[in-house]
């Protein structure tokens, strides 16, 4: 995800595993003020760890942290939790850490836009940089300024993996549920849809058929209504879920207490993950195979690529800009590297967890991965039918042109 010109430094691509451990940030020792080395996290209310956004971002911070100290850089990394997820919380624990010396902020999600365009401009030497956060979150007038950097992920790639990989184990019936109709959402569901549509073409004249329900739930969490209409999905009289996407923070915990309930001896429904292996989570607090994989995004990588290119190699540029794939993928194969990814666990590459993913091997992860990344480099005619097969417009709320053999049940918002 970068060029390492400076062979001292012997840093790790990719999103490797670290140990996490708990820092407590010193109240009176104050770090001296405003040095770039000094970066401080801001958690989106919660807590680092979440297993979610806030987990996997501080991850990045730590490691890099790490990584800078064991090739003789002091680097400091801190965080705070502001006290509720208000504008003024968020923006007092700007503040906070600013006050503190911090010349870096990160932050992990869209919910900080409005807390980036109020601090961010009042202090122009400090960077921030925005994960999974586009141009719409800060709204139609707001001119990014040059003390920021936004970055967003092709979700809807991942989405696509996800989709497909899930028809090809066998499956027909699906489910999305999305939490908050934002961008991101969209671009996982859409490109989830798609996904499976792309398998279903590849049958060629084939009858099978393909069901998916699709809804959002207006909402970051579960309850007892987006758990009733789940139960509307598994417990169907005809075409039951078998799969369900779920995507939006912890709107999942209603698709797996309705997926126990749907249990019998022959049917056991799947989940599918997002934004970072949910696997683990989710198959120790429902049940051990409940996870078929998770559509990823690489929080971990983006945090520690951009720290590297500010902190190290003195590099900054102010601009949104969108990850994907590794410049370097074609060449060497390693899914690892790219910013979208299938959760590795469910190929059995994690130690200690089922492989859930039979039929889709990681040999035809890796194939299909390369075949996106050709067709969205438009690197040959070839490339053309799998690029319309990804193409996204995420003004519509959901994808409505697929093949005539599935079927798209469009449930609109559960609340």
């Amino acid at each position: 995800m970068w060029n390492n010109k400076n062979k001292k430094f012997k840093f790790i691509v990719g999103l490797s595993t670290v140990t996490l451990f708990t820092m407590v940030i010193p109240s009176c020792k104050k770090v001296p003020p405003l040095l770039k080395n000094n970066i401080c996290m801001i958690t989106d209310s919660g807590d680092i760890t979440d297993e979610s956004f806030n987990q996997n971002t501080w991850e990045g911070c730590i490691e890099f942290e790490k990584l800078c100290k064991d090739n003789g850089i002091d680097v400091h990394a801190t965080y705070k939790k502001p006290y509720t997820s208000e504008l003024a919380s968020l923006v007092e624990a700007m503040e906070l850490g600013i006050d503190q010396g911090a010349g870096t902020i990160v932050v992990p999600g869209f919910s900080f836009a409005k807390a980036i365009a109020d601090v961010a401009p009042r202090y122009p030497e400090v960077k921030f940089i925005s994960l999974d956060t586009d141009a719409s979150s800060f709204g139609e007038k707001f001119v990014l300024p040059e003390n920021v950097y936004s970055c967003t992920y092709q979700d809807e790639l991942s989405g696509f993996m996800a989709g497909y990989a899930a028809a090809c184990e066998g499956y027909h019936n699906f489910g999305f549920l999305g939490g908050l109709a934002v961008a991101s959402v969209k671009r996982y569901g859409y490109g989830f849809c798609r996904g499976i549509d792309y398998y279903a073409q590849t049958l060629g004249t084939s009858s099978e058929k393909f069901y998916i329900r699709y809804a959002y739930g207006n909402q970051f969490f579960g309850d007892s209504d987006i758990k009733a209409r789940m139960d509307t999905w598994y417990k169907a009289p005809q075409n039951p879920s078998e799969v369900v996407f779920c995507c939006g923070g912890s709107i999942y915990t209603s698709a797996c207490e309705s997926a126990l309930s749907a249990m019998t001896g022959d049917f056991l429904p799947k989940i599918i993950g997002v934004d970072v292996d949910q696997g683990p989570l989710i198959n120790k607090k429902y049940h051990e195979h409940m996870c078929l994989t998770s559509a990823t995004k690489g929080l971990k990588a983006a945090v520690i690529y951009k720290l590297f290119e500010y902190v190290i190699e003195n590099k900054w540029e102010s601009k949104y800009e969108k990850l994907s794939f590794d410049k370097n993928f074609l060449k060497d194969k390693d899914p690892e590297k790219n910013y979208i990814q299938l959760a590795l666990s469910s190929f059995g590459k994690v130690d200690g967890l089922p492989k859930e993913l039979e039929k889709f091997t990681y040999d035809n992860y890796v194939d299909l991965a390369l075949e996106i990344y050709k067709a969205n480099l438009k690197l040959d005619d070839a490339n053309k039918e799998l690029m319309e097969a990804i193409k996204v417009d995420i003004s519509l709320d959901s994808p409505s042109i697929l093949s005539s053999n599935v079927h798209l049940e469009d449930q609109g918002y559960i609340k």
